[in-house]
């Protein structure tokens, strides 16, 4: 995939604003360790390197923030394949410290027959997250279904 440098500098702009971009200069690092924020990370973790992880990485880096856990869920990818992932750039980023909780598998509201009967009702969902069967851009899932879909 490749990414403009404006939308690089627009990231790094947005991430200095917000003290996250070591970039940024000394101001996020000026900060005490008592004003640090407290943050529980809750998100799919798709990956391997994808924006999701990265984002995690730059919490995980980021001085002023405490990193509590990390919650992972179905999402992008199946739980299971996303913890892992989330696992291992923890022990890539030195911070095993955290700790992981596995969130559900399976949509808790949502099942894939609902989505299709929804679609049938007013028109096809571009994205359906963990009942996407084709992405746009590929023409594929990046999955399989999961074995205990209901």
């Amino acid at each position: 995939m490749k990414i403009r440098y404006s939308t690089l500098a627009a990231i790094a702009a947005a991430l200095a604003v917000c003290g996250l971009c070591p970039a940024a200069g000394h101001a996020a690092n000026a900060k005490s360790e008592s004003h640090r924020r407290m943050v529980i990370i809750d998100q799919d973790a798709y990956g391997p390197a994808g924006s999701n992880l990265q984002a995690i990485l730059l919490l995980l880096q980021a001085s002023d923030v405490e990193v509590l856990g990390i919650t992972v869920v179905s999402g992008d990818g199946w739980r299971d394949e996303e913890v892992a992932e989330t696992l291992r750039l923890l022990e890539i980023a030195k911070r095993t410290d955290v700790p992981v909780i596995r969130g559900a598998v399976l949509p808790l509201v949502n099942t894939a027959a609902r989505t299709k009967a929804w679609e049938s009702v007013y028109g096809k969902l571009v994205y359906k997250g963990a009942w996407t069967e084709n992405w746009p851009d590929q023409g594929v899932a990046r999955r399989t279904p999961h074995p205990h879909d209901p």
